[in-house]
């Protein structure tokens, strides 16, 4: 069973995801911008979590999700000044209200599903960071076995051999405050075979 939204609200039934997609899309605007206001005015949690928020921010319909959410400001907005206008103090206090909540759910859709192109930026430094360390630790211990190996075996280094291991007490990386050799990197035990 899946939720999904409707023309006439949030319902169960059994369908993937693209057909719900496909369903949103054949949606005339008024059903549309029905579909995004009951969602962002019915949503009990995080908005990241509603199912119809992963239909409602689908790259096929994100597009239209936010010029329908543009456009339903604007209606309320002239809403708001028509109320003001009759001084019909009880329907500007109920638009109010619900403009409210949809705002606030539109702010925490945009929070948690937009980053920043920024954001963005500092994360994909961030992971392209760790990989490469990640990269760095796994070349380091291969270099570290191999020298084992070969003390243990009692072989006699080759000169190329000897260049590789030499690179273990050259290459340095950033450890806490300081920098250290991949050599006493490993010596610390921080580094395994399993982890960095």
């Amino acid at each position: 069973m899946t939720t999904v939204i409707t023309p006439d609200g949030i319902a169960e039934h059994d369908a993937t995801l693209e057909d719900d997609i496909e369903a949103l899309l054949d949606l005339d605007n008024d059903d549309f911008a029905g579909v995004i206001s009951d969602a962002l005015f019915y949503a009990v949690g995080p908005v990241e979590k509603e199912p119809d928020w992963q239909c409602l921010f689908h790259p096929d319909v994100v597009k239209r999700t936010y010029e329908a959410l543009i456009e339903a400001k604007r209606a309320t907005e002239a809403n708001l000044t028509a109320a003001k206008k009759s001084r019909n103090q009880g329907a500007l206090n109920v638009e109010r209200r619900r403009w409210d909540a949809i705002e606030l759910r539109l702010k925490q859709a945009r929070g948690s599903q937009a980053k920043s192109p920024r954001d963005a930026h500092i994360e994909l430094q961030e992971r392209n960071a760790r990989e490469a360390r990640n990269a760095v630790r796994l070349l380091a211990v291969a270099i570290h076995r191999h020298r084992l190996a070969a003390v243990a075996a009692a072989l006699d280094p080759e000169p190329a051999d000897r260049a590789l291991w030499a690179t273990l007490d050259e290459v340095q990386i950033a450890f806490r405050d300081s920098m250290v050799t991949l050599t006493e990197m490993l010596g610390t035990g921080v580094w395994t075979e399993e982890r960095g």
